[in-house]
């Protein structure tokens, strides 16, 4: 193997090694969470094979630039202290050294192996407060709408619901981080599995995934709001917390799955059309 792959390789699995252990945090809170670094390998799997060049490629200027704005990335990391940094570095990092050194039989291959290697650290489990508040606050204006178009009584403050005299708080547990990473990953190589060929329409799915999450996390909050209204808080943000969020997501998951193959066969017979 040629010195500049080897020498890559090391540079590349010394930044995940670093990345993984720089906030432990993790491991704490969702030890699964290392099983992200399979994620990359399913599609890098599926664009195979993957042909080593005769010699690298002479590092172009756009691969100048995103050299230095990797560089520029994992020196945030390093002052913030943030993980996705770190990990938008390294993707860009792999970018650079798979088109140097490596060929597929698609151009877009590497491109679209991308935002699984972003995917390969836990940033969202250890930077995603942010995003679980929104995905909360969003989700509580949503069904405070919902409850009230349908009759009920309902007034909010922040993300506390005060539905027909019942107090429901829609808390941490309730952020969606869990839901996102889920349909990030699953959702992610489903849409590669449907679309990898399709250069424009596999750009698409990424988009629809967060949405659907989104819609998973607020249908998750609404369903505990009737569950709880109806048998209870303490049957609602007990028994049926953890197990109402897997049937929100699933029922989203299977829905993104439905529109995503129904897209795709849609495109299909669109073009034998054409042709």
């Amino acid at each position: 193997m040629q010195v500049s792959v080897l020498t890559g390789l090391l540079v590349l699995i010394t930044g995940a090694v670093y990345i993984w252990l720089h906030d432990l945090a993790w491991w704490h809170s969702q030890p699964f969470a290392l099983l992200l670094i399979l994620v990359p390998l399913i599609p890098a799997y599926l664009c195979r094979p993957w042909k080593l060049r005769a010699s690298p490629l002479p590092m172009s200027m756009r691969h100048q630039l995103l050299l230095g704005c990797a560089a520029l990335a994992w020196l945030v990391g390093l002052s913030t202290g943030y993980v996705f940094p770190f990990a938008l570095s390294w993707a860009a990092l792999f970018c650079i050294f798979m088109h140097q050194n490596f060929e597929s039989e698609r151009a877009n291959d590497i491109l679209k192996l991308l935002p699984f290697a972003l995917l390969a650290f836990p940033w969202i489990v250890l930077d995603g407060d942010t995003i679980g508040w929104y995905f909360r606050l969003s989700g509580a204006i949503v069904n405070e709408h919902v409850l009230a178009a349908i009759g009920l009584d309902v007034e909010r403050q922040g993300v506390s619901l005060l539905v027909s005299g019942l107090t429901i708080n829609v808390l941490a547990d309730c952020d969606g981080i869990d839901t996102l990473q889920t349909m990030l990953m699953a959702g992610g190589v489903l849409g590669f599995l449907v679309s990898g060929k399709k250069d424009t329409q596999y750009w698409y799915i990424w988009p629809m995934i967060i949405i659907f999450a989104w819609l998973a996390n607020t249908l998750r909050i609404l369903l505990i709001s009737v569950v709880g209204l109806l048998y209870g808080v303490d049957f609602a943000m007990g028994t049926f917390h953890d197990w109402g969020g897997t049937v929100s997501v699933a029922l989203m998951f299977l829905l993104f799955a439905f529109l995503t193959l129904g897209f795709s066969a849609g495109n299909s017979n669109e073009n034998q059309h054409a042709h």
